[in-house]
């Protein structure tokens, strides 16, 4: 299974990087179709994941750095829609700001919105708890002593 994906992934970017257009593809880094569990169509990809896939228009892009990957001595070699963000020690690929390829809203569970606001519960019937204090320990000491002296002598018990 795994050696047939990387086939798939190498043959489309292959064609890529030939000038032949493939169709487009679901894509987690923005280079490669790597996502394949999301379906094959544009709607299916950006409603599988949030706003963590990006659909490529003309399957995989060719000599660009994936998202996640580092920009730090060419700040220029992200792929389509990332930007190299960090500073002069580390940069990397990151989603560009404020660019986001979102899936169409779904439509409302209801007719039309409520204009009455849920109240909150009440504890009707209900007092909070009463904490009791346990009751006092007592010590009871004994009033007599009841002693009996057993001695023992050689072996054997003696009143």
């Amino acid at each position: 299974m795994i050696s047939i994906l990387c086939a798939a992934v190498f043959a489309s970017s292959l064609l890529a990087m030939l000038g032949k257009t493939t169709a487009g593809c679901c894509s987690q880094n923005y280079k490669d179709c790597d996502v394949s569990h999301c379906g094959t169509s544009k709607n299916q990809c950006l409603s599988c994941n949030g706003d963590q896939l990006i659909w490529l228009e003309n399957g995989p892009q060719s000599f660009c750095t994936a998202r996640w990957g580092t920009c730090t001595y060419n700040v220029n070699s992200c792929c389509n829609g990332l930007s190299c963000v960090g500073n002069q020690y580390y940069r990397q690929c990151l989603p560009a700001v404020g660019i986001t390829q979102t899936a169409p809203p779904s439509n409302s569970p209801t007719l039309r919105p409520t204009s009455q606001q849920t109240k909150m519960p009440s504890p009707t019937g209900m007092n909070p708890p009463v904490y009791l204090p346990s009751p006092a320990l007592t010590t009871v000491l004994p009033t007599s002593v009841d002693a009996t002296i057993v001695e023992f002598s050689q072996g054997k018990a003696t009143s």
